[in-house]
């Protein structure tokens, strides 16, 4: 198997740790390490979450411009 940063020479490797074993591809050249999972995930990306944050309200922005420009008028009008 070739790596796809270097095009170098890719050996299976297996680490085991607390949770269990892993199963890596790693990169005799470069040093780049893989599992199964990344490559999926680059594959497929799973889909941005959507927006639940508040949606602006431009009449509000429209109402708010024309109070401003009303005082405004009351300064200037008034000297």
């Amino acid at each position: 198997m070739k790596c796809v940063r270097c095009g170098g020479l890719v050996v299976s490797d297996f680490i085991m740790t607390y949770e269990g074993g892993l199963n890596l591809l790693k990169c005799t050249l470069c040093g780049r390490i893989t599992d199964t999972l990344c490559e999926i995930n680059r594959a497929n990306p799973p889909r941005p979450p959507e927006r639940r944050g508040r949606k602006p309200n431009f009449a509000l922005k429209e109402i708010k411009r024309k109070l401003i420009s009303r005082r405004r008028r009351k300064i200037f009008a008034s000297n």
